[in-house]
Formats: C-alpha cells, sequence, structure tokens
C-alpha cells in the first residue's frame, strides 16, 4: 500500500510505501518528521477498523476515495479545531492499495514508539479517566449495537495524540497483554542482556520494574534513563510483535550512549530481518553509520568476502540495500514549507547531508583552535 500526503501542516508532500522494510526520518529538527509519523501511522489502526466494521474492499475503497481521513487530523495529532483549520486546511491525503481483497485479510498491525515512552509507564494511570469517560460514553448510548470503536476513540479527548493514547491503553493493560509470550521474546532478552545487563518485567499489580543484579527489583520510576526509554520496545517485543508489523520509533538514540546507539542498530537490523517493518526518525549519526556498515557489510558478503566476520558482525545484521528507504526532511527557505526527498541508497549505504556538514564543521572548527594553540602558543 502506498500512502500519499500532501500540506501536512509545513510538509508540502510525501509518499511511503508500507511494504518497505526499514524507512528512516532523517533532517533538522521541526520539519513535520514526528506529525508524519503519527499520521502514517494512524493508517493502519484506522483502515483496520474499516475492515472490522465492513469485512469488504467495496467499503474499505470508498473510505478512502471520500477523504474521511482528514476529519480525524484532529483526533490523531491531538490538537484543537482551531488549530486544525490554521495549519491543515489544505491537508490530503490518498492511498494506492493494488489488491483490495488481499488487504482484508492480511492488513498489518502499527505500534508507534513515541518520544514520551521514556515516561509511559510512570503516568499511565491518568489513563483511567479517559477509560471512564469513554465507557460513561457507551453506556449513555440508548442503541448500542451499532458502536464503533474508533468514532468513540475520535470523539474521545485530544490531551494526547492517538499514537501516545494507545499506548497509555497497552501500559493499562500490560496484566492480560503478558500473560503470553510472543514469538520475539527471545529478541527482547537479547535487547536486554546486551544493553541493560538486567530484565524487565511486570508485577503482580500491572506495573514495570528493572530486575538487575543480585535480583534486586527496581521500580520503573527509580531506574535509569536507558531501562526507562527501552522499557516499552522490550515489551512489544516481549508480547506484542507479530511478522509483518509496522513499528514506527520516533529518535531511539534518547538517552543512549553512542555504543548503544550502534548496538541497537544491529538489533533493529535483526528484526526487520525476522519480519518487522521499522519506521525510525532520527538525528544519530552513530545509529546511520551503522545502518551504513550493516548495508556494505551485506554487499561484501555478496561478492564472498567474509572481512566483516572480524568485526563482531552476524550474518542475521546484514543489511540488503534494497530494504532501505531514507526520506530527508528539507526546509525550503524561500517558501517556508518542508521537501521530503528520497535519499540514494547503494552499496554502501546513504548520507545525510546536514548531519555531516555539522560533524565536519565542528571538526574543522577543533582543528583550527587547536592548531592555533599549539603553534602560537606552545600549549
Amino acid at each position: 500500500m502506498k500512502i500519499t500526503i500532501d500540506n501536512l501542516g509545513v510538509v508540502r508532500h510525501i509518499e511511503f510505501d508500507t511494504q518497505k522494510p526499514l524507512s528512516l526520518f532523517c533532517g533538522p529538527n521541526s520539519t513535520g518528521k514526528t506529525y508524519v509519523s503519527y499520521v502514517l501511522y494512524s493508517m493502519f489502526g484506522i483502515v483496520n477498523e474499516i475492515i472490522g466494521w465492513e469485512g469488504d474492499p467495496t467499503s474499505l475503497k470508498d473510505w478512502i476515495e471520500d477523504k474521511e481521513y482528514a476529519n480525524y487530523i484532529g483526533s490523531i495529532l491531538g490538537v484543537s479545531d482551531e488549530f486544525v483549520d490554521a495549519r491543515f486546511s489544505n491537508l490530503k491525503i490518498n492511498v494506492s492499495v493494488p489488491d483490495f481483497n488481499n488487504i482484508i485479510y492480511n492488513y498489518p498491525k502499527a505500534v508507534m514508539l513515541t518520544v514520551e515512552r521514556n515516561s509511559l509507564y510512570t503516568f499511565k494511570t491518568e489513563l483511567s479517566i479517559s477509560r471512564n469517560i469513554l465507557i460513561d460514553k457507551m453506556m449513555a448510548l440508548k442503541d448500542k449495537s451499532n458502536v464503533y470503536l474508533s468514532e468513540m476513540l475520535m470523539s474521545n479527548s485530544r490531551r494526547y495524540p492517538m499514537a501516545v493514547s494507545d499506548s497509555l491503553r497497552e501500559a493499562y493493560d500490560l496484566l492480560n497483554i503478558q500473560k503470553i509470550k510472543g514469538i520475539f521474546y527471545d529478541v527482547a532478552t537479547i535487547l536486554e542482556q546486551t544493553l541493560l545487563r538486567g530484565r524487565v518485567d511486570v508485577t503482580q499489580s500491572g506495573d514495570i520494574e528493572f530486575i538487575v543484579g543480585n535480583n534486586v527489583h527496581l521500580p520503573i520510576q527509580v531506574s535509569s534513563s536507558i531501562v526507562k526509554t527501552l522499557s516499552s520496545l522490550i515489551i512489544y517485543l516481549k508480547y506484542i510483535a507479530k511478522n509483518g508489523d509496522t513499528l514506527f520509533i520516533d529518535e531511539p538514540e534518547m538517552n543512549l550512549h553512542p555504543d548503544n546507539q550502534i548496538l541497537l542498530a544491529r538489533i533493529f537490523a535483526q528484526m526487520v530481518n525476522m519480519g518487522i517493518k521499522l519506521v525510525i526518525s532520527t538525528h544519530s549519526d552513530y545509529i546511520i553509520r551503522e545502518f551504513n556498515n550493516l548495508i556494505m557489510a551485506n554487499e561484501l558478503k555478496l561478492r564472498d568476502n567474509n572481512s566483516w566476520q572480524d568485526y563482531g558482525y552476524t550474518e542475521d545484521m546484514l543489511l540488503n540495500q534494497e530494504k532501505v528507504s531514507v526520506k530527508y526532511f528539507k526546509p525550503n527557505k524561500e517558501s517556508d514549507m518542508v521537501d521530503v526527498n528520497d535519499i540514494e541508497v547503494n552499496a554502501y549505504g546513504f548520507a545525510i547531508d546536514s548531519i555531516d556538514d555539522a560533524i565536519t564543521l565542528q571538526n574543522d572548527i577543533s582543528n583550527e583552535f587547536g592548531n592555533t594553540l599549539n603553534y602560537d602558543y606552545g600549549v
């Protein structure tokens, strides 16, 4: 399925292919990457709801062509109608589905780990307020035979964007979610052992704790920042993830030292090769460079050169360049809009100019200052 978005705030135009195994959103701050991720994420959930209502391709096709989706943008982004009128009045969203009959039975699930994930489990109790409001609305209806879940959710509070609210609902239901181990449980264990050196677990009261050392149990509130950041990803992999899922992650590098960012990039590649599609927004040079290393290592393998094995890489980490899509969000100074450009991915990987330029400039300044101190002052 291909999704085309026009005039989403500052974003002029973007085309997104849901079948690409790894998609990267890169570019300066405040260029619309998060808004695009919110909208793309919501498409999966809303279309799944429509499929559940009717179960036939005609209703889905009609709904998309009528562009009703754009009416929900305030709830999707968690903004007021006034803000929608001011910033999204020209929004257009189109979806191209080559085989409606196939999508009815094989439409994937999407999960989004937003930047709020580092505090997700510490303020989840606030969800009970929204939950009670939703129940009250349902009970007040005289005719409950045609209650559609998404309609109820869309009429709910806009305190948070849809992706954040969905994450809160899952956090509230951890006791039920953790009853069955998922097929990616072992990947979560590798993540725990490699980056956390401990274990993320669900308590009998449905809270998250971190178990470390000699069986020391730490509440999530007093755990380290890396545990808070990665706990939602670990819970997803342990209990929720399924083949064919699309996982959106906003700034996975948050709170991670460079060496852990590199290790996380390798685990992401393993997830992609195991069947989870990833959509990642990142500013991390370390993650980008490691993806490039994995692409080059794969090219070496294809050429029967095994030198990549000398650096600790395993075959399940290697990335085929055909699996990777990179979109660069570039501000257009003449129009105050953002152009989203496709970056070429080849056997050497890809380059993000804004990151490379910033690093080069900083290195040049450091070298200039160092040389001046050395030659002029003998420091």
